[in-house]
C-alpha cells in the first residue's frame, strides 16, 4: 500500500504590491481570479473582480501619494465548521482620507463605484486606518452574496 501524501497547508492570505498605475488593475484582477481558482472558489470571481477593480480605481484616483504602491490582500474566509465561506478583499494605500458612500444623481458621470461595492457585498465593506500612513478599504464577498 502506498503511503498517503502529507496534507498541504492552504494559503489563507495572499498579499501583493502594485505600482500606482491604472495598467496594473487588470493584472490584479487576473491574480485574484487565479487565487480563487486555486482555492476552489471560482464562483466568487466575477463579483470579486468588480469589487477589486472599483477599490483599486478609487485608490488610484484619490490617493495622491505618488510613487507609493497599492497593496492588495485576499483573505480566504471560513465558516464555523472550517469550510470555505467567501473572500475578504483589502486595498491598502497611503492616503489618510477614508471613502464615503454617496448616492449619485441619475446624471452624475462618476460616483457609482462604492454604491456598486455596497450592492455586491450587501453592505459588508468598510475602512480602517493603518499603522503609519494611509488606510485600507475592505470588502467581503460570500458564497451567499
Amino acid at each position: 500500500m502506498a503511503a498517503a501524501a502529507p496534507a498541504q497547508p492552504l494559503d489563507q492570505t495572499v498579499v501583493s504590491r502594485w505600482p500606482s498605475a491604472a495598467r496594473h488593475v487588470p493584472e490584479a484582477r487576473h491574480h485574484l481570479r487565479a487565487t480563487l481558482s486555486r482555492w476552489g472558489q471560482l464562483e466568487l470571481a466575477d463579483a470579486a473582480c468588480v469589487v477589486l477593480s472599483e477599490l483599486m480605481t478609487n485608490s488610484l484616483k484619490y490617493a495622491k501619494e505618488r510613487g507609493r504602491h497599492i497593496e492588495t490582500r485576499f483573505v480566504r474566509l471560513r465558516d464555523s465548521t472550517g469550510r470555505p465561506a467567501g473572500l475578504r478583499l483589502e486595498v491598502h494605500d497611503a492616503d489618510r482620507a477614508h471613502p464615503v458612500l454617496h448616492s449619485p444623481t441619475p446624471d452624475s458621470e462618476s460616483g457609482r463605484g462604492l454604491p456598486l461595492v455596497d450592492a455586491i457585498t450587501a453592505g459588508r465593506w468598510g475602512t480602517a486606518s493603518r499603522d503609519g500612513i494611509g488606510k485600507l478599504v475592505w470588502a467581503e464577498i460570500t458564497d451567499c452574496a
